[in-house]
């Protein structure tokens, strides 16, 4: 989770989350106040925590967004071409 970088997105909060797919389930993940990567309901970090390639990741923001800041393109660390 460290190196997907989401919470360095303009105006990221503790109230965002990360959701991955293990293979099984969602997993969802916070950035907390110690600035680290917890998954709900554990005291833990989860930097650590890898999402596996070709499966699915979707992020949920709670602050409302404007018309030119609402889309947002979010390179993942990768060195596959997708196209």
């Amino acid at each position: 989770m460290d190196q997907l970088g989401f919470e360095n997105l303009p105006g990221w909060t503790v109230n965002d989350r990360v959701y991955a797919w293990d293979g099984n389930q969602w997993v969802m993940y916070f950035y907390a106040f110690d600035n680290k990567w917890h998954k709900i309901g554990s005291f833990f970090p989860a930097g650590e925590d890898v999402v596996a390639g070709h499966t699915a990741v979707f992020v949920y923001r709670t602050s409302g967004g404007t018309a030119p800041s609402s889309g947002n393109k979010h390179v993942l660390p990768t060195d596959y071409d997708w196209r």
